[in-house]
């Protein structure tokens, strides 16, 4: 027998695939002025323009590449002090570091925390061919259901925006298509005592 599929449900498809794998969703964490910070705003689900969990029809996220175990050893390094490191194409298969991952403690929600910052780079190539604005390092958290004090399971990632409401005159569903942590940009989280610069 054969079947036809068309080509709009292909994204559907991997979506739901990556449920079957033990994704969630890609979220977007919307905070306002600010990039992230405990209980700032809202975490909007499918808002990660970057990944088929998401609104996107590019790769998963780092994050979920993570629980699903897709990555070597090799592919992720984790950060607990200063330096310079360099991270290759998340979308190609290699041996070199492809993530950075460093603690970062924040209360989502009053169920929902998240353990760890994510620093990814992504290239329009392969699946991700159709993505653009791309010149930078894309961080995620990860974020964790907790209940009564016990985690449960992992749950949606959130795709921080290092450029929040840069224009105020559009909506978060259009600005959020400017989330890339640039060349030359420097964030700094005051509260687990992280900096991150890309210095290309």
């Amino acid at each position: 027998s054969s079947s036809h599929l068309h080509p709009s449900f292909i994204n559907t498809i991997n979506h739901e695939l990556g449920h079957n794998f033990g994704a969630h969703h890609a979220a977007l964490y919307e905070c306002g002025d600010k990039v992230v910070d405990n209980r700032c705003g809202d975490s909007w689900t499918y808002g990660d323009i970057y990944d088929t969990m998401g609104a996107g029809i590019g790769h998963f996220n780092a994050v979920f590449k993570d629980q699903i175990g897709y990555f070597n050893p090799s592919n992720i390094e984790e950060v607990d002090q200063g330096g310079i490191y360099n991270i290759y194409p998340i979308e190609n298969f290699t041996t070199h570091v492809q993530v950075i991952k460093t603690s970062a403690s924040f209360i989502i929600s009053d169920n929902f925390l998240s353990k760890a910052y994510y620093l990814e780079y992504r290239l329009p190539i392969g699946f991700d061919s159709s993505l653009s604005n791309l010149s930078g390092v894309i961080v995620h958290l990860d974020s964790h259901h907790i209940w009564g004090g016990i985690e449960y399971y992992s749950y949606n990632s959130q795709l921080l925006d290092f450029s929040p409401h840069s224009d105020d005159e559009i909506y978060w569903t259009i600005d959020r298509g400017d989330v890339v942590l640039r060349e030359g940009q420097i964030f700094n989280d005051f509260i687990n005592n992280v900096s991150i610069k890309v210095l290309d």
